[in-house]
């Protein structure tokens, strides 16, 4: 009898002792995962920041790529505006050189004409008395036709050769005027590609810049995501000592957004938003306004409720058989790690914290803890 007591007893105490040391463990994950929580805080924290200056730069290089555009339209207007006032400078230097031509050609003209009244001068036979030395009335006549229009045509000669004058003034004027407009015109294109050189290298700078914060933004996810690696590692030792194995009852899951069914960005492989690069996605986003209830998609117990990094406010629950189904972006969290819930309970409401560029639901389905296509057991 005593020897059996003594059993029991060494029995009792290492049972007691057992129990400890497994309650110890779990309270030291349990610090451990709060602690890593805190250093994930701050984490996503900067990344926040890192997010915002990264916003404000692709704000600044919007701006900087409207500005070049303009100013690209304008140099192309000014280049088309020169071509066309140099055309009109060689058009007007060859009109210019025609109108000298018919000038010397009027010139000659008159030349030869004044030549020709100096010669009859010479001879001493005005126009009278050819007049007078008419035969008769009809020849008379016949000879003033023929002198006026003489006359005539040494007033159109020196009508011709004034216009011609005229003509080659304004074309000089007309040349100087395009010649100056042309000059205005090189300066202004000269500063606007001055302008828009300043703003290409201002937005080279910008884009270095941004391509920095980008690495930055991305060492520090790939360091978020170790961290997560490394916590659903934790939850899954923890819950390997769990006693009581919950079993799923099986069926379809529960849609986790009662009224809201647009899936926006689907499982798998994606074009980042943030990263503009190609990441895995581990789950369905679900479009939902801001508030909208989120609902346990299967009953189950929760085994965390809390920030998670690129998550943002997250609530994980087991749903049993090494089903467990995963809540992101929350802005609001209703349950506690421990708590048993019921499918189609409220577990926390639609936001956008972590990597979320408008409030929607991250929605993850995982087996034994490895992501799986949520649509697969939601239809």
């Amino acid at each position: 009898m005593k020897i059996r007591l003594k059993i029991f007893s060494i029995l009792l105490i290492f049972v007691i002792f057992f129990e400890t040391a497994v309650s110890s463990t779990l309270k030291e994950y349990q610090s451990k995962l709060k602690s890593i929580e805190k250093s994930k805080q701050k984490a996503q924290q900067k990344i926040i920041e890192v997010k915002k200056q990264q916003q404000q730069v692709l704000s600044q290089i919007d701006g900087l790529d409207k500005k070049i555009d303009d100013v690209e339209g304008k140099i192309r207007n000014l280049k088309a505006n020169i071509a066309s006032i140099e055309n009109k400078i060689l058009k007007t230097e060859a009109e210019l050189k025609e109108e000298e031509k018919r000038k010397e050609m009027y010139y000659e003209k008159f030349k030869e004409r004044i030549r020709c009244i100096y010669e009859l001068n010479t001879v001493s036979v005005s126009y009278i008395e050819m007049l007078l030395d008419s035969q008769n009335l009809s020849d008379f006549f016949t000879r003033m036709y023929l002198f006026n229009d003489i006359i005539e045509y040494d007033k159109q000669i020196l009508n011709e050769y004034t216009k011609s004058i005229e003509t080659i003034k304004n074309k000089k004027k007309e040349l100087v005027l395009l010649k100056e407009d042309l000059s205005r015109q090189k300066k202004d294109l000269e500063s606007y590609q001055a302008s828009l050189l300043a703003d290409q290298n201002e937005k080279k700078k910008l884009l270095s810049e941004l391509e920095k914060e980008q690495d930055k933004l991305e060492r520090m996810l790939d360091e978020l995501e170790e961290i997560s690696n490394e916590l659903s590692k934790k939850i899954k030792e923890i819950l390997a000592r769990q006693k009581k194995k919950r079993m799923y009852k099986g069926g379809k899951l529960l849609w986790p957004l009662e009224g809201y069914y647009e899936v926006t960005s689907y499982f798998g492989m994606r074009f980042h938003p943030i990263l503009k690069k190609n990441k895995m996605h581990t789950g369905i986003d679900i479009a939902a306004p801001y508030g909208a209830s989120v609902l346990a998609a299967a009953d189950g117990d929760v085994i965390l409720a809390g920030w998670v990094s690129g998550y943002g406010k997250t609530v994980i629950i087991d749903n049993g058989s090494g089903i467990s189904t995963l809540y992101g972006h929350l802005s609001s969290i209703n349950v506690t790690v421990g708590q048993k819930v019921k499918r189609g309970e409220i577990i926390g409401s639609v936001g956008a914290t972590g990597y979320a560029t408008g409030p929607h639901l991250h929605f993850e389905v995982r087996i034994n803890g490895d992501i799986s296509d949520p649509l697969n057991f939601l239809r």
